[in-house]
């Protein structure tokens, strides 16, 4: 009896992961879970910098032996309408600036663009190479 016992734990264990609300938005944000929860850690893919607005959903990932480590991972997303597999849509805020990396080797951007701080023509197009090297 004991034996079998020991391997059930006591019944109150949480999950690993819990969905809230970001409060106060930042470089380490404030979430609310099941209760407030502050200066928290972004978590991302390397090289990919976020930030969580007030009112987003975020998933949080509770780490360290009795889940006292929290990180903030990610956010919940949009239906990816149209997006083929393997395909990547980065979005900005509202929906106005885009980037779309195609399976077929598009590169897509919606929005306005800058190179060095130079804004480009909404109709700009690249110039055929003289094949110069110039």
């Amino acid at each position: 009896m004991w034996l079998s016992r020991q391997g059930r734990g006591n019944g109150n264990a949480e999950a690993g992961a819990e969905l809230g609300t970001v409060t106060l938005a930042g470089d380490r944000p404030s979430v609310y879970l099941s209760g407030e929860r502050r200066d928290l850690p972004l978590m991302g893919p390397g090289g990919y910098l976020w930030r969580p607005a007030p009112g987003q959903r975020v998933l949080v990932i509770k780490a360290g032996d009795q889940g006292e480590e929290l990180c903030i991972a990610g956010v919940e997303t949009e239906t990816a309408a149209g997006l083929d597999p393997g395909e990547i849509l980065l979005l900005g805020p509202g929906g106005n600036t885009a980037v779309r990396l195609g399976a077929d080797g598009r590169i897509s951007i919606t929005g306005r663009v800058s190179i060095n701080g130079v804004e480009l023509p909404g109709t700009y197009q690249p110039q055929a190479s003289s094949g110069d090297g110039s």
